[in-house]
């Protein structure tokens, strides 16, 4: 199941895959997997300026659907 998420400074559509038993969480930006950013656990995503957004995934306690920081702003 896809969570759609609001980043900030971006007006590209981000959906959120909770991850299972055997595969992690991952991001898709436009229905196409998001690029991998430069450590593990991050995704870049396209700014509305040309950018690249930097997007963490922040694991939550119990919650499989993990939390979301861009540009040092969680998203829930």
């Amino acid at each position: 199941m896809r969570y759609l998420a609001d980043i900030p400074g971006s007006t590209a559509t981000v959906e959120l895959e909770a991850g299972g038993l055997v595969a992690g969480p991952k991001l898709f930006v436009n229905d196409a997997p998001a690029r991998q950013g430069a450590k593990r656990g991050e995704f870049l995503v396209p700014g509305d300026n040309g950018e690249e957004i930097v997007v963490r995934l922040k694991p939550q306690f119990i919650d499989p659907i993990p939390a979301l920081e861009a540009n040092g702003q969680l998203i829930r």
